[in-house]
């Protein structure tokens, strides 16, 4: 157990200002979607910068690199920590389609796969061709 003081530990935790996280963010019955991210603390703030986001297939009990997911929500600058949530991500899991509102403007992504891993792409639902 640790031998020091409240203060102590919380001066110990400041000083050292930069701490490494693994999280899962969503959970379905097939995938986990974990995220690896930096914590930057400071006195009264705690900033978490991902750095690495992938899927644990629970079926071949193997991992798949899915970065290239956050980078293209970076630039649709979309954070994943502040404007999406659990449900999200377990939807994405469970649909291939991650639905992003803010306001009342509401973007989908359709979840695609690449030799290097998952991806996402803007999803464009197709029209129902009306025959006349």
């Amino acid at each position: 157990m640790f031998q020091i003081n409240r203060k102590e530990l919380i001066q110990s935790l400041i000083q050292r200002s930069t701490y490494c996280l693994s999280a899962p963010l969503a959970e379905t019955n097939a995938y986990k979607l974990i995220v690896d991210c930096n914590i930057f603390m400071g006195i009264d703030t705690m900033v978490p910068i991902p750095n690495n986001l992938y899927i644990f297939d629970k079926t071949t009990q193997k991992t798949v690199f899915v970065s290239a997911i956050n980078e293209y929500l970076k630039k649709e600058c979309i954070n994943i920590f502040r404007d999406l949530n659990a449900n999200d991500f377990k939807n994405s899991l469970e649909k291939q389609v991650l639905t992003y509102t803010k306001g009342n403007v509401e973007r989908s992504f359709e979840r695609i796969l690449s030799p290097t891993g998952w991806g996402l792409k803007e999803y464009v639902p197709l029209k129902k061709r009306i025959l006349i």
